[in-house]
């Protein structure tokens, strides 16, 4: 007996180290397996990196900066930050503060360390954008940073959030509820600084300012936007640890109301729909169920209408109690009715091509964006709306998703996911 329960113990941990390593790999602090592979070369270069030249809160050691670049340029000129993306985000950041004469512009490292983050780590890193972003946000290009920022996000939201990932957290809450908002409000006062009383070095900055003052009657600019925060949304998805609260709302209406309405109308919204669900779950049999019974009602009420053919042939003459997709049905044989009547041939009617799905027509000339989340589908029509609802906007982004979310990736047979990290469905 005794043997008996510490098998039991046994396979029971074991089950449940298997179940929260599979939880786990979705997490951004394990990258899903896409994490450095450090040589040598790569742990000295790692080293570098993390010279802290910082003197107190507000000061920095010019030597050890002015170290910290040459070493690095040296190893990126040895090839050895090749896989290293990081270290050549922070040589390109340490370039554009100190320029060296005949190297590489900082945009090009940035630029590198993104392709090097997608040919060998699966584009699974989210620090390359970062970099990129904050280059461009520090050179006022208001649509380039929008751009990195929404392609971080697009890169995030295939994890799940947890609590251990509170840095990478930290640093999407400060660009959505800091960064963004502050950019978008220098953008829109960069015409009361262009002034004829404005000195020379205002001037100077001049078509910086026109630029970014441009980038608020961009669509391009409101479509980055808008994937960032479906990112965002769709990190969430299937999360145990809820990501967006009203301070994320707060500032996305404030954000949006920075955009005109005739801005916002010339982006096409276009909804993304779940796949077919293929998984074991209690959910999605619930879901082939409900798919289920309504042809078992409609087969059964054809079979009693079976007998009587010739009242069959008249559906107007002899209603059907409605039901569901129904309605649809009765209106074609009706169609092929008439049209039979009016040729006097009795050829079988071609069913109608059936309507797709209601999409708002896509704007000629106009940026399209794809919406992959629950909470901004809901919100595709007070995004395009004159006025921006705010309440209704706070309430559908705060809202918790209810939606039973398939995962993002097939897991080998006998996976099933834990009962508590399930979200509870809404019944309806």
């Amino acid at each position: 007996m005794f043997k008996s329960d510490r098998k039991n113990i046994f396979i029971i941990r074991f089950f449940f180290l298997f179940k929260i390593n599979a939880v786990m790999r979705f997490l951004w602090l394990y990258l899903k397996g896409s994490y450095m592979k450090c040589n040598r070369n790569m742990e000295v270069a790692f080293m570098v990196c993390a010279i802290n030249p910082s003197l107190d809160l507000h000061t920095d050691s010019t030597e050890l900066l002015q170290l910290q670049q040459r070493l690095l340029w040296l190893l990126y000129d040895r090839g050895d930050l090749e896989r290293y993306p990081m270290a050549m985000g922070t040589l390109a950041d340490l370039e554009d503060q100190e320029p060296m004469t005949g190297k590489e512009s900082p945009l090009s490292i940035h630029l590198k360390a993104v392709e090097s983050a997608k040919k060998y780590y699966n584009n699974e890193h989210i620090y390359p954008f970062m970099y990129l972003a904050g280059y461009y946000y520090r050179h006022k290009n208001v649509q380039e940073a929008l751009g990195s920022w929404s392609e971080a996000a697009s890169v995030m939201q295939d994890y799940n959030y947890c609590r251990e990932d509170e840095e990478i957290y930290k640093e999407f809450f400060d660009i959505a509820n800091d960064v963004v908002p502050t950019l978008l409000k220098e953008t829109a006062a960069g015409a009361e600084s262009g002034g004829e009383g404005a000195d020379e070095t205002e001037k100077e900055d001049q078509p910086r300012q026109v630029a970014a003052l441009s980038a608020l009657q961009d669509p391009e600019c409101f479509a980055h936007l808008l994937r960032f925060y479906d990112g965002i949304c769709k990190w969430e998805e299937g999360s145990p640890t809820p990501v967006l609260h009203v301070g994320w709302a707060t500032y996305l209406v404030q954000s949006l109301s920075r955009f005109d309405a005739q801005i916002r109308q010339k982006v096409s919204i276009i909804t993304k729909d779940a796949e077919p669900v293929d998984d074991d779950d209690q959910s999605s049999e619930d879901l082939r169920e409900g798919r289920r019974r309504v042809p078992r009602r409609e087969s059964k009420l054809d079979e009693q209408a079976g007998p009587s053919s010739p009242c069959a042939a008249l559906p107007a003459q002899n209603p059907v109690p409605k039901k569901v997709g129904g309605e649809g049905g009765r209106r074609r044989s009706s169609a092929g009715t008439r049209g039979k009547e009016s040729d006097g041939k009795n050829e079988p009617s071609s069913p109608s091509p059936t309507p797709s799905p209601t999409q708002p027509p896509i704007v000629q000339g106009g940026p399209v964006v794809v919406f992959h989340s629950e909470k901004m589908k809901g919100m595709k029509e007070l995004l395009s709306a004159a006025k921006i609802n705010s309440s209704a906007i706070k309430l559908q982004l705060t809202a918790q998703s209810q939606v039973q979310m398939k995962r993002q990736k097939p897991t080998p047979s006998g996976d099933y996911t834990l009962s508590f990290m399930k979200r509870p469905r809404k019944t309806l």
